[in-house]
């Protein structure tokens, strides 16, 4: 916390936290987003840090054929990628349902849908989670393809690299059409170009740390302050605030899910 002497009292003029469940990031002491950097404080015996880079605005969406970092790009219509396309549960619409997709991962925040395995002790479920809110006709009602599905199985079934895995997903949502990346920033940048606000409800939002995106969210609401709230999983989230936890070198990447 930090206080203020105010004709006397003391005051509370901020406060800061880190997420209790702690299982998303990658990195051990959380620095808060707008905490100053005590290195660079006067008196505190300490040699300055280097000064920050300057702001830049959000990076824009990839040009077609470039893919980000190291991830490779996704193929699509590979027939060998289409064991058990188009085999999510159900049958999807075929547009993107959104207020479906809020009301499915409001349902399942915790309690998760047994339609679909539990990937949480194989690196993580939230961007399983994140695929069904977009896929499953409960849900968003977007229609799989040979490239992201979940295949059905008695012994289990399981989803494609890009319906499980964050990168891929990511990936994916941008080459195929579904999602328009429209920033791709530090909090700060993201706070002083007011770019979270173009987000609705059933958007996403990735967390990138080290040069790999470790995480995905989807926009569930706003609180009273028409601050952005998400749902996940691993950790399972309702409602919180969609930099609950991360620290201030976390890149966020916003995207619109295409209707």
């Amino acid at each position: 916390m930090e206080f203020i002497n105010k004709n006397g009292t003391w005051l509370i003029r901020r406060d800061w936290y880190t997420d209790p469940l702690d299982e998303d990031t990658l990195v051990p002491e959380v620095t808060p987003a707008d905490k100053p950097d005590p290195h660079s404080q006067p008196g505190s015996g300490r040699r300055p840090s280097p000064a920050p880079a300057p702001a830049q605005a959000p990076e824009p969406d990839p040009a077609p054929g470039q893919a980000h970092h190291q991830a490779p790009r996704i193929r699509y219509k590979d027939p060998a990628d289409n064991a058990g396309a188009n085999s999510s549960p159900g049958k999807s619409s075929g547009k993107y349902n959104r207020e479906a997709a809020v009301a499915y991962a409001d349902k399942y925040w915790h309690e998760y849908n047994p339609k679909y395995k539990d990937c949480t002790g194989n690196g993580g479920d939230c961007t399983n989670f994140v695929s069904q809110v977009l896929g499953d006709p409960e849900a968003g009602g977007l229609p799989a393809d040979w490239t992201w599905y979940y295949r059905c199985s008695p012994l289990g079934g399981g989803g494609s690299r890009a319906w499980v895995q964050t990168e891929s997903f990511a990936n994916y949502l941008i080459y195929s059409g579904r999602a328009r990346r429209i920033a791709r920033a530090s909090w700060q940048d993201i706070i002083r170009q007011g770019v979270i606000n173009e987000l609705r409800e059933g958007d996403l939002i990735g967390y990138e740390e080290k040069g790999r995106i470790e995480h995905f969210a989807i926009v569930t609401g706003r609180d009273s302050r028409g601050y952005v709230l998400v749902n996940s999983h691993t950790a399972d989230r309702y409602h919180v605030p969609w930099d609950l936890g991360w620290d201030r070198q976390t890149i966020f990447w916003l995207l619109q899910v295409v209707e």
